[in-house]
Protein backbone atom coordinates (compact mmCIF):
# COMPACT_ATOMS: atom_id res chain seq x y z
CA UNK A 1 0.00 0.00 0.00
CA UNK A 2 2.70 2.29 1.06
CA UNK A 3 4.26 1.83 -2.69
CA UNK A 4 1.46 2.69 -4.20
CA UNK A 5 0.64 5.93 -1.87
CA UNK A 6 3.94 7.34 -2.79
CA UNK A 7 3.50 8.37 -6.16
CA UNK A 8 0.68 10.48 -4.82
CA UNK A 9 2.40 11.72 -1.53
CA UNK A 10 5.93 11.53 -2.24
CA UNK A 11 6.55 12.25 1.49
CA UNK A 12 4.49 9.83 3.29
CA UNK A 13 6.06 7.45 5.52
CA UNK A 14 5.81 3.70 6.79
CA UNK A 15 5.10 5.04 9.98
CA UNK A 16 2.72 8.03 9.33
CA UNK A 17 0.60 5.35 6.67
CA UNK A 18 0.11 3.20 9.91
CA UNK A 19 -0.82 6.14 12.14
CA UNK A 20 -3.54 6.72 9.61
CA UNK A 21 -4.69 3.24 9.39
CA UNK A 22 -5.42 2.86 13.09
CA UNK A 23 -6.78 6.49 13.15
CA UNK A 24 -9.10 5.03 11.04
CA UNK A 25 -9.70 1.70 12.74
CA UNK A 26 -8.17 -0.72 9.89
CA UNK A 27 -4.80 -1.48 10.75
CA UNK A 28 -5.89 -5.31 11.41
CA UNK A 29 -7.46 -8.04 9.38
CA UNK A 30 -10.96 -8.81 10.73
CA UNK A 31 -11.28 -11.00 13.80
CA UNK A 32 -12.49 -14.56 12.38
CA UNK A 33 -9.79 -14.34 9.06
CA UNK A 34 -7.01 -16.97 8.96
CA UNK A 35 -3.58 -15.77 9.85
CA UNK A 36 -2.11 -18.17 8.16
CA UNK A 37 -2.80 -19.56 4.37
CA UNK A 38 -3.90 -22.89 4.32
CA UNK A 39 -0.69 -25.22 4.01
CA UNK A 40 -0.51 -27.82 1.14
CA UNK A 41 1.97 -30.56 0.17
CA UNK A 42 4.02 -29.84 -3.11
CA UNK A 43 2.63 -31.83 -6.01
CA UNK A 44 5.06 -34.56 -7.26
CA UNK A 45 5.90 -34.02 -10.68
CA UNK A 46 8.64 -36.47 -12.99
CA UNK A 47 11.68 -34.37 -11.78
CA UNK A 48 10.78 -34.62 -8.03
CA UNK A 49 9.66 -31.44 -5.89
CA UNK A 50 9.57 -28.39 -7.18
CA UNK A 51 9.41 -25.12 -5.45
CA UNK A 52 8.62 -21.66 -6.99
CA UNK A 53 8.75 -18.69 -5.10
CA UNK A 54 9.04 -15.17 -6.59
CA UNK A 55 9.32 -11.35 -5.40
CA UNK A 56 9.84 -8.12 -6.90
CA UNK A 57 12.74 -6.30 -6.27
CA UNK A 58 12.60 -2.64 -6.66
CA UNK A 59 15.99 -0.16 -7.94
CA UNK A 60 16.86 3.09 -9.00
CA UNK A 61 16.43 2.13 -12.03
CA UNK A 62 12.56 0.38 -11.94
CA UNK A 63 11.25 -3.04 -10.51
CA UNK A 64 12.80 -6.56 -11.22
CA UNK A 65 11.00 -9.79 -10.75
CA UNK A 66 12.50 -12.27 -9.32
CA UNK A 67 11.95 -15.69 -9.56
CA UNK A 68 13.40 -19.28 -7.92
CA UNK A 69 12.98 -23.15 -8.71
CA UNK A 70 13.86 -25.02 -6.49
CA UNK A 71 14.16 -29.18 -7.16
CA UNK A 72 14.22 -31.79 -4.41
CA UNK A 73 15.50 -35.71 -5.70
CA UNK A 74 12.57 -37.79 -7.30
CA UNK A 75 10.72 -40.01 -5.45
CA UNK A 76 11.65 -43.77 -6.59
Amino acid sequence: MLGHLRASIPRLSQSALHRCLVRHGISRRPKGEADEPERRRFAETDVGFVHIDSCQLRSAEGRAHLFLAARAGSRS
